[in-house]
């Protein structure tokens, strides 16, 4: 069996940034990336090794190697006894995305009124899938969403302060387009009471919809970092500075 090596990594990044201050207190700001990382290194799953050795396009070493028990009379295949993982090199990894930002804020007679809406889309997510196999966008994909957006808005009066909070995540497939996954937008609010020398009261309520996280089509919740499973959540908290 052949012995695993791997070589370095070389990556190239591309940012191009505009920022536009339309008027006074409105302003908007737009950026373009890509991330280009030729033989990424990365950890192989146990599927990705199974996969890719089945498939012929991942040669077994010391390291990537599936070991299994004698075929099926019928020719069907042994199952796996042991499989053997660890890091190896990918095809490749590239990311080109654009985010862009808004934010504005308005004095009124009845109080100061702002916010701020950053919005974050993948136009390429281009990655080894397979262990092995060419490398495919998988922009959209389970985990990886195409489109996220958060939104928030302030109104302050005095020594009021309330703020409205919307995160939405686009919805996904689970795998090659396939197996649809709903969005996800939550909704958080908060109230702060600035009392000056006595300190401030805060009240606040997360995901007031009391929204569940997304799930698999088997019903597993796998994307903690996307989705949190937390439920409605209340808050209250007093702050006092010396």
């Amino acid at each position: 069996m052949l012995t695993a090596t791997y070589d370095p990594e070389t990556s190239e990044y591309i940012n191009l940034g505009v920022a536009w201050d339309i008027v006074d207190d409105i302003g908007v700001k737009v950026d373009y990336f890509n991330l280009n990382i030729d033989d990424v290194i990365s950890q192989r799953t146990i599927t990705n090794v199974m996969r890719g050795v089945a498939a012929g396009t991942l040669e077994e070493t010391d390291t990537f190697y599936v070991t299994r028990a004698p075929d099926g009379a019928d020719g069907t295949l042994g199952r796996a006894l042991e499989i053997g993982t660890g890091y190896g090199n990918g095809d490749k990894l590239e990311i080109t995305g654009v985010d862009v930002s808004l934010n504005a804020k308005f004095e009124t007679a009845i109080g100061d009124i702002g916010f701020n809406w950053n919005n974050s889309f993948v136009l390429e997510y281009i990655q080894e899938v397979e262990g092995g196999a060419a490398a495919e966008d998988i922009a959209g994909w389970n985990g990886l969403p195409d489109y996220k957006s958060n939104f928030t808005t302030n109104y302050m009066l005095g020594d009021h302060s309330f703020s409205w909070n919307m995160n939405y995540t686009s919805s996904t497939y689970e795998d090659d387009d396939t197996g649809h996954l709903d969005s996800w937008l939550i909704h958080n609010l908060s109230y702060v009471y600035d009392a000056g020398n006595y300190g401030s009261i805060l009240l606040g309520i997360n995901n007031l919809t009391d929204e569940d996280p997304v799930l698999t089509s088997t019903g597993i919740y796998d994307n903690a970092d996307l989705y949190n499973n937390y439920g409605r959540e209340y808050r209250a908290s007093y702050t006092l500075k010396f």
